[in-house]
């Protein structure tokens, strides 16, 4: 499950205030949600649907690296390990159980940095689903005969990644941009296989990290609240109480105004264009971030935006460009992607810079103002078709401490945005020469400051 939407926007939700059962809100697409807190004192927020046919249950834990103490690649280790048994089940019967239930595990990472599970089940075999889950976080199995087979596919998974463009364009941009973040110390670098682990150092970082205090917990369908306490309690019993794992530091991104060149073979050439973007400012964002969803969508709208209408449909030279804004907690970045004929980088990288220095320059008319405004209330909780859509929005709105009526508010947010607030925005934010510009292919035209390697 990746949760890195894009927009601010795409993410909202409405909660409740604290309480055992605080009451219910309705939003314009009637998806009630309820903050609750089960008999052991655990905190969620739970969206009921009679009408659904399963149940999602979604979880978070804070995760981190420490460079002085961790090894690097341990915590995707672990993960993958995680889905190899549990308790008396090895990975075949593990897997087998839950596909016999029709039911979904899954624990995954996601963006904080954090980890994440995913169950999902039908009412009649939610409890049984439930053991299944618990036993992930009460008798973790780390079966050392399953070890070498592991790390031999994940091995083998990270070749093809750093193979393929794509992969070479997004590990390009997070060392040039994160350089100093202590998550990005922890990622294998390209040739580079996993270490060598032993049972206890997955069990002592399996104890760490899955504790309550740094827990969110969203539940989503046909579930109701008087049952959903007891549910949680019996997914978490004896889990810790304190989590080990330190909070991760801000951002501070790095490789301003650097043009990357990463060397591949390729049909196709690979541009991205990133700087630094409107904070993320938790509970106290408000029309200000309204303000950054309408910038980014006007000149990053990939059926409508400024940069799809100048390169893409009057140039012809991209096959799809779009810009988003992206991040979290941590930090908030403006990342402009595309794919292009091997030859068109450099002409393609100059109409951007062009495009960008316009809109800081000239600003969003009155007329364009208005139909993006349009178009972000348009699709205002299009995505909540599913339990899983809406439990995936409730975590993610959790992790970023949105107040109750965040969702109730941001179509009104939207609509109070003025030119005044979106110009100012472009002239701080849209500055070309300091954004990190990412090439992967053919390069030919544009001036390189800097050769990236990715083999």
């Amino acid at each position: 499950m990746d949760w890195k939407f894009g927009f601010r926007n795409a993410i909202a939700t409405v909660g409740m205030s604290a309480g055992l059962i605080s009451g219910v809100v309705t939003h314009a697409l009637a998806v009630p949600i309820e903050k609750l807190t089960s008999p052991s004192g655990i905190v969620a927020w739970i969206s009921p649907d009679p009408t659904a046919k399963d149940i999602t249950v979604m979880a978070t834990w804070r995760d981190g690296f420490d460079p002085k103490t961790s090894k690097r690649g341990l915590g995707e280790f672990a993960l993958v390990m995680m889905g190899s048994g549990a308790g008396g089940l090895d990975e075949v019967d593990f897997k087998s159980a839950v596909q016999d239930l029709g039911s979904t595990i899954r624990v995954f990472n996601t963006e904080g940095p954090r980890i994440g599970l995913l169950l999902t089940a039908k009412p009649d075999k939610l409890d049984e689903t439930v053991k299944l889950a618990h036993s992930l976080f009460s008798e973790p199995r780390f079966d050392p005969i399953d070890m070498m087979r592991v790390a031999k596919t994940m091995n083998n998974g990270m070749k093809s990644f750093f193979a393929a463009p794509q992969g070479k364009a997004q590990y390009a941009l997070w060392q040039v941009m994160r350089a100093n973040d202590p998550a990005t110390k922890a990622v294998l670098k390209p040739g580079e296989e996993l270490p060598k682990f032993d049972r206890a150092e997955l069990l002592s970082w399996h104890k760490q990290r899955f504790a309550r205090d740094s827990m969110t917990v969203s539940l989503a369908g046909a579930i109701t609240s008087e049952n959903a306490g007891q549910i949680i309690d019996q997914l978490f019993a004896g889990i810790s109480e304190k989590s080990a794992v330190p909070d991760m530091p801000m951002i501070t991104y790095t490789g301003a105004g650097e043009v990357v060149d990463v060397p591949a073979e390729s049909d196709q050439s690979i541009l991205i264009v990133a700087g630094p973007f409107l904070p993320d400012a938790g509970p106290d964002e408000g029309v200000e971030g309204a303000a950054g969803d309408v910038l980014a969508d006007y000149v990053g709208n990939g059926n409508a935006g400024r940069l799809f209408k100048k390169i893409r449909e009057e140039k012809g030279l991209s096959y799809g460009i779009t810009g988003n804004a992206g991040g979290g907690m941590r930090g908030t970045q403006f990342i402009i992607s595309t794919s292009l004929p091997k030859d068109k980088a450099a002409e393609a990288l100059a109409l951007v810079r062009e495009t960008l220095d316009q809109v800081a320059k000239d600003g969003i008319s009155d007329t364009d103002l208005a139909a993006t405004k349009e178009r972000l209330r348009a699709r205002h909780g299009k995505g909540l078709t599913s339990p899983t859509a809406i439990a995936g929005m409730l975590s993610s709105l959790q992790v970023k401490g949105r107040p109750i009526d965040h969702w109730d508010k941001y179509p009104d947010n939207v609509a109070q945005v003025t030119r005044e607030q979106v110009n100012e925005l472009a002239r701080t934010y849209l500055k070309p020469e300091k954004m990190t510009v990412v090439i992967v292919g053919d390069a030919t035209g544009v001036k390189i400051t800097r050769t990236f390697p990715v083999n």
